[in-house]
Formats: C-alpha cells, structure tokens, sequence
C-alpha cells in the first residue's frame, strides 16, 4: 500500500482517538465537577418558597388546571407572592416610626400595646381589603368602628339563637334591625372594595396587589374548576378576617386588664354568655381531656361547611374559656379553625402566670381539641379513610386491664403471672438469701413476676439504673449473699464496683446472660471517636465533662483522667449544667453519648433564653436570660451516639400522635429524638406532658391518676408512653394500686389508658438474624409477633438488649447458687483489674464521677474536690 495513504490514514485514526479522549476527558471533569458541587452544597433540605400540598413521586402535577401553561404560569409566581406584601409591612411600620416621632417632640404619651395592635390589624387588613383598619382621617366609618360592631353583634344576647320560638323578642329589643343596619353596612363595604378593585383591574401597580386583587385574578382567568362569584369572594374575605379579628380583639381585652382578679371577672362575665349545653350532650365521650375541671365540647359542619361549637363546663371560670373560644372560632372555616395554634393564646393569660396545671391550660387544651375533632370531621365528610390506624393501648380499671390490640395483648398478658412460677422464685431467693435488682426495661413476663414475688420477698427492687446499685448494698447491708442484676453489663459493672466500694466484696453479682448484655450508648462512648471528643475537651480548660450513667465504669475511669468527669441521668442532668455553669466561671461542658439528650439540652436552653429572669430563677437561682445566652456557646455534645430504643421514636409516630393523640397526656424520655422532644415539650407546657428519666415519667402518671380520683368524677386518661415498653408492668401496678387503694372517696369510675407508640411496620428477627442500626449491629430485634414492637420505621418499643434478661435465665442462676461446679463462671461479674493510662485502679477511678454525682444530689453543689480538679486537670 502507497506510504502515504498508510500515513494518512493513521493521521485520521490518531485524530479521532485524540477527540475521543478529549471528550471522555471533559465528560469525566463534568462529572466530577458536578459532584464537588453537590458535596459543597450540602444535603439539607432547602429552604424553597411555600407550595401547595404534594403528593409523592408526583407532587403538585395533580393541581394542575385543564390550561397547562396557564397552570405552568400560577406556580412560577408563588415565589413572587409571598413577598408581596412587603411593601405593606415597610410602609406601616414606617408611619408608626413616624408617629412616635412626633409624640416624642410634642411630649405626648403613647399607648405601646394600642400602636401594636393597630399595625397588625392594619397590615392584614391592606393586606387582605386593600384599606387601613383604623381608616382614613376623615372618613365617615372605619373598617375598624364596623368591625367592631360586628364582633359585638356576634357577642350579644340573641332569643332565637337559645329559644327559636321567642325569636320575635329580638324584633322588640331592637337586636334583629341592628343585625340587619349592620349586615348591609358591611356588605356595602365589601361590595364597594371589590368594585373598586375591579375598576382597578391590572392597571395599578402589579408589584402592590392585595388578597382582593389575587381572588379576582382567579376569577378572570377560569383556572378554577368552581365559578368564583361576587358573594364567594365576599365569604372568603369575610371569613378569612374575622377569626383573626376576634382573636386579636380577645387579647386586646385581655391586656387592658392589669390585675389578675379583673381577668378573671371578665371571664366570668362571659360564661354568662355561653349557651348552655344540652343535658344529654355532658356525656363523657365528649370530655376535654387535661383540664382541671369538667369541660364538654360538641363540634359539627353545617351545611355551609362552617363548625359548630358548643361547649360547657362545671366551673364557671373554664365556662369562662369555653366562651371566648366558640366566640372567637363558632362559623370559620375548618382552615382558619385549624390555623389558631396555641402559641396565639399566648398572651390570654387569666389566673397564675407560668403555672403549670393552672386554669390557664384549658385555652390550649379545649382549642386542641376543637382542632382534633375538626380533622376528623372534615376527613369524615369528604370521605377519607382515617390516615392511621389507633395505637396498641392497655385501658387499666379498678375491676382489671383490657388491652387493645394485638401488641398490648403480649403486654398484658404477664400482668397477672402464673403463681407457680411465683412461688417458686421465692423460695429459691429466700432460701439462699439472693436479692434482685432490675431495670425497668425488663420483659414483661419478668417485671409480672418480679411484682408478685415482692409481696413475699422484700429484697426485690425495680427501678432505674440510678439507684440500683444503692438497692444492691442496701440488700447486702440486709443479709443478702448474692445479688442478680437484670439489665445490661454496665449495671452489673456498677453494682460490682459500688458494693466493693461500700465493703461488701464477699457478695457475689450475676447477670442473666453468658453472653454480652450490651447497650448501644455505651457502645458509642466507649469507641475511639468518643475518645476523640474528649481529648478536643481536654484542649479547651476549665472543662468539665458530664457522662450519662449508662455507660461503662471502663469509659468513666479513662474519661475522668482526660476531662473532669461527672455522672448524670436524665432526671438530673439540667440541674447539674446548670449548677456547674453557675459555680464554675468561664466553664465549657461536653456532654456525652448520647447525641439526642445533648440535642435537647441545648434546645431546652435555647427555650430558656427566651424567658423572663424570674421564670428562669425558679428553674435554677442562679442563673437570669443573660447567663443562659452566655453559656449557649460553652455547651458541647456529642454527634454520634443514639440509644436504638429512643432513636426510632420518628417521624411516622410523632405524625400519627399529632393527628391521633394531640389532646392525651404525653410522656417522652429525655433521650428521644429532637422531633418527638419538641413535642412533648410543648405537651409539658399546657401541663399535658412530661419530658424526663423512666421514674419521672411513672411519677407524672401517678400524680394524674390520684388528681382525677380527688376530683372524684368519672374521667378517661390517656397516656402515650414515648419509652420501652418494659415500664408498662411498673405503671399498671401503680395504678391498680391507686385505682384499688380507695383513694377516691366516691363511686367515680376512673380509666386509665396506656398508649404504646409502635410503628405499624414493626419488624420480628429470630436470634439468628442481624440489622444494621447506623454502625450498630443488632443480633435480636424483637417484633410484633414475639410481644414486642422495635421498628425502624419509626417507633421502638422494647430494648432488644434488655430482653436477654429472661426468666429461665433468672432461676438457672438461683437455682445454681452458691456456684461451687463453676457452671456461672460466664454469668458473675467479675471486679476491674484492668489499670487506667495513669495506672490507677478502673474500678476506683469510674466510681468517682457516680460520687460526684451523689454529691451533687445530695447537696446541690458540685463537690470541692471536682471544682478543683476542673480549675487543676493536670493534678
């Protein structure tokens, strides 16, 4: 072949192949480009623009209108919308700048809470009608002046609305022709601002519309599958104004009045205006859950699709708040019913300002479940199958227990254990003097047991991880050989150490299991990243470092030679911040493992910094608003440790108590995640929860059991339990015990029903089996169908580790003891031998923050020796 040609068909072939690569090259720098991009920017959920409900996979496609490019054209202005009335926000409070201006140079006095009202109800009203609500100087009527007509025409005396056939007595009392002068005002009014706006039409400013303005747009450009008439537009704009209208008039009325005895007179005045309930509606279905007093509320869609409201109470003062809220609410909307929150009747504080379980928790109560029963009808009416089916729940009487559900039929089915099993524990412990100390996440079959067994053996103790090492010397100081500990490795560690501590090292210690009984949050504090941690704390002096008792007494000693260390729970470990920012000057805390209670302390605190110095000195004396801001930045945690137990309280099980179980009593321990905290947080402050360790949540569910049998009425309590589920045993038998304990002095019947939060998708492994828990793998992950109900989709209700602990496990031991064939080698808890970096004994040096801390709840004060190691780390 010619040379050339060869020559030049190589050329072709060496350009094609150097294109090649510099395209793939390029392709391979886009991509790579694209994914710094995508790491750079994050993945968070990002702040858009608000949108109309979407649905999943196809999100807003449904509301698409039969004009597509119309349709197209609507949603990209959504963004533009919401800013639009800015401007109205600038210029109002522009003018009122402008008028305390000049009431400064003219030396006149100016009424603040009077301004401030007048800007918000200015601001919705050019916002919404396109005109002030004061109005303008000059005019002969204000929307302001007509409004409050309206609102005191809905307020007044009306025969016809109590007795429909003296309806002629409102002809003579002259209300029916102030109905009618005052209705055609109003619809003169709204005629004229839609006409005027129609005149208008798009000439005006396009960057200034008003709700008006929108509404007709809608109307012109037929993209609504509904024919929007004069009168609707009217009825929109009507509605849409008038709740927020009365409820800003209702704490107007409220601030005008200093003393706390003339708001209360006010209320009463107004349970005067309550139209009475019919006899057959104050039935117990009806019952407002949570209020101090006896509240019924009937709520039903009339025919326009408006509620209804009627309501009652046994106490004129909760009559009272009755009132005002059917005032404000009888004839909205479902929407603008549903658009009140709790936090607007913030300011409607009648009775003891910052008290818990006062009066003042009825508004937010009776407005929750208005809220409740308005989803409900609602879903009822346009057909819609309830979203949820009811958690699993044990309804607890004076005549016995009935469970609902499969799950709370597992539960209570120990409730009332097998007698033989009973008897026999006992005399196996009795007979070789062995004393039990259990966790109150034991399986349920146990915790029966264990109860029953008390009744006739007295060295048995259930309770949190705090105190059952002080149970344990407590039963040797009593005679006791041998003491069982049912609950993880880290208990028996403690009860080991804290029994050798106390002279008592001839007591032998078991555990249930010759296996590890581990824990996840110990797990996490005793991984190098935690290490990490506090050797970054170690760097940052004065430091101290506050470990959550669950945890090994191994991670206590080698965190307490890297950063000065104390032991908390849940229950204390707020006061002990707290304590320690006031003793300490300059201090940074790190908190440890787990991630979630470190989240809430630090969103608790943020919480504080917006109250009153006095409301925060009743929480600790030595701290105002400013020392909290201060301490904000000087509070650490750690990011990576979660208990699996309260890390699966998710989103799905705070959804459905929301949509299901936003009027019941809600307990949550300190360690569930952020969502379901923020929940019960705001449960705890209408007096309708408890965030805290296991005790304060069976103390909380007592203290409401015994109010309701000193109200001595028949009343239904409904506690979700946002923990394992092994409390269920410990509560049950608190509450027979109050319920059977004649405590009531009448023949009221109470019912207690315990809620547990298991997710529907609740998931069974065999012990074969293993799942994958973020970097933790679980061996056992009981189910459903074991009795138990830990899911990842979003609510854990039993402890997989925990549950190792069984009742064979328990009287295998008993029965073995004293162990002189070595058969419970792998079950006893052997003393620390191993030594610190420093060299100094685990055992002695991890006992010393759980000291520390005894200290401090003994006292109140962090012990001088801890002050002084925090000042002197190096010592």
């Amino acid at each position: 072949m010619d040379p050339m040609i060869l020559l030049q068909t190589w050329w072709e072939e060496l350009h094609i192949s150097t294109v090649l690569n510099l395209l793939l090259f390029s392709l391979l720098l886009l991509l790579s480009l694209l994914y710094l991009l995508k790491l750079t920017r994050g993945t968070g959920k990002l702040n858009l623009p608000p949108s109309p409900p979407k649905l999943p996979i196809f999100g807003n496609l449904h509301q698409l209108g039969r004009l597509l490019h119309r349709s197209l054209h609507a949603v990209s202005e959504n963004q533009k919308r919401v800013q639009e009335f800015q401007f109205v926000r600038e210029e109002e409070v522009a003018e009122m700048v402008e008028k305390i201006r000049r009431s400064s140079l003219n030396g006149t006095a100016i009424d603040v809470g009077e301004m401030f009202a007048t800007i918000s109800n200015n601001i919705i009203c050019r916002s919404s009608l396109g005109l002030k609500y004061e109005g303008e100087e000059g005019s002969s009527m204000s929307f302001e002046q007509l409004s409050k007509k309206v609102m005191e025409l809905l307020g007044a005396f009306c025969f016809e609305d109590l007795f429909p056939h003296l309806g002629w007595m409102d002809v003579l009392t002259g209300f029916s022709a102030k109905l009618r002068t005052t209705s055609k005002a109003l619809d003169a009014v709204l005629d004229q601002i839609i006409d005027e706006h129609i005149k208008r039409g798009d000439s005006d400013q396009s960057d200034k519309k008003d709700f008006v303005d929108i509404l007709l747009s809608l109307q012109r450009s037929g993209m609504l599958d509904i024919n929007l008439t004069k009168e609707n537009i009217k009825a929109l704009l009507l509605t849409t104004h008038l709740v927020s209208s009365k409820l800003r008039s209702l704490v107007s009325e409220f601030q005008s009045l200093s003393e706390p005895i003339d708001r209360v007179k006010r209320l009463l005045h107004y349970a005067t205006l309550l139209h009475p309930m019919d006899d057959v509606a104050r039935v117990d279905s009806n019952r407002v859950m949570g209020c101090t007093a006896r509240v019924w509320l009937q709520v039903r869609l009339d025919q326009n699709g408006k509620l209804r409201f009627v309501a009652d109470s046994d106490s004129e003062i909760t009559k009272g708040f009755c009132s005002c809220l059917v005032w404000v609410l009888d004839g909205a909307a479902p929407e603008e019913v549903m658009k009140v929150s709790t936090e607007d009747l913030a300011d409607l504080n009648v009775g003891v300002p910052g008290r818990q379980r006062s009066r003042m928790n009825t508004w937010h109560n009776v407005l929750v479940t208005m809220q409740k029963r308005t989803r409900a009808l609602v879903a009822e009416r346009d057909g819609k199958v309830p979203p949820f089916e009811p958690f699993p729940s044990l309804v607890v009487t004076a005549d016995g227990v009935e469970a609902k559900g499969s799950f709370a039929e597992a539960q209570a089915r120990y409730l009332f254990p097998d007698e033989f099993r009973v008897e026999e524990l006992v005399n196996v412990l009795k007979e070789k003097k062995i004393g039990v100390v259990a966790h109150f996440y034991m399986d349920p079959e146990v915790q029966g047991i264990l109860t029953a067994a008390q009744k006739h053996w007295p060295h048995i103790y259930i309770s949190d991880s705090l105190v059952m090492a002080d149970a344990a010397v407590k039963m040797a100081k009593a005679g006791c050989q041998f003491i069982t500990v049912l609950g993880v490795d880290f208990m028996s560690e403690n009860v080991r150490a804290i029994l050798d501590q106390a002279g008592f090292g001839d007591v032998g210690v078991y555990r249930m299991s010759n296996e590890r009984i581990g824990c996840s949050l110990a797990d996490a504090a005793a991984s190098p990243s935690y290490m990490n941690y506090l050797e970054a704390a170690s760097r940052s002096p004065p430091g101290l470092h506050v470990i959550y008792i669950n945890t090994s007494l191994e991670t206590k000693a080698y965190a307490h030679e890297l950063v000065p260390t104390i032991t908390c729970t849940s229950s204390n470990v707020v006061p002990t911040i707290l304590q320690a920012f006031a003793q300490v000057p300059d201090l940074n805390v790190w908190y440890g493992p787990d991630s979630y209670m470190g989240a809430n302390i630090k969103e608790l605190f943020q919480q504080m910094s917006k109250m009153t110095d006095e409301e925060i000195a009743e929480i600790h004396p030595g701290h105002s608003r400013d020392s909290i801001k201060s301490l904000l930045p000087r509070l650490h945690y750690y990011l990576e440790g979660t208990c699996i137990v309260h890390h699966l309280f998710g989103h799905e099980v705070v959804e459905k108590i929301n949509e299901m179980y936003c009027d019941a009593f809600l307990t949550a321990h300190f360690e569930v995640p952020g969502e379901m905290f923020s929940l019960a947080m705001e449960a705890k402050r209408r007096g309708m929860g408890v965030v805290g360790s296991t005790q304060n949540i069976l103390d909380f569910i007592k203290q409401r059991v015994q109010e309701a049998l000193d109200r001595n009425v028949n009343d239904h309590l409904q506690f979700v339990l946002g923990t394992e589920t092994g409390m269920v045993t410990s509560i049950v038998a608190a509450v027979r015990n109050l319920l059977g304990s004649g405590s009531s002095s009448g023949e009221a019947k109470i019912k207690v029903e315990i809620v547990f939060p298991v997710s529907s998708d609740s998931i069974t492994r065999t012990s074969k089996s293993s799942v994958k828990m973020g970097d933790i793998i679980l061996p056992v992950i009981p189910g459903v169908a074991s009795g138990e109900g830990c899911s990842i989709h979003g609510g854990c209700a039993s402890c997989p580790y925990m549950k190792m602990n069984s009742l064979s496990s328990l009287l295998k031991v008993c029965h073995q003891l004293p162990d002189e064939k070595s058969i419970l080698t792998a079950y006893e808890t052997e003393r620390f031998k191993l030594q610190t970096p420093n060299g100094k004994s685990v055992a002695d040096v991890g006992c010393e923050p759980i000291l520390h801390m005894r200290h401090f709840q003994a006292t109140k004060q962090l012990p001088e020796k801890l002050v002084h190691q925090i000042h002197h780390p190096s010592i």
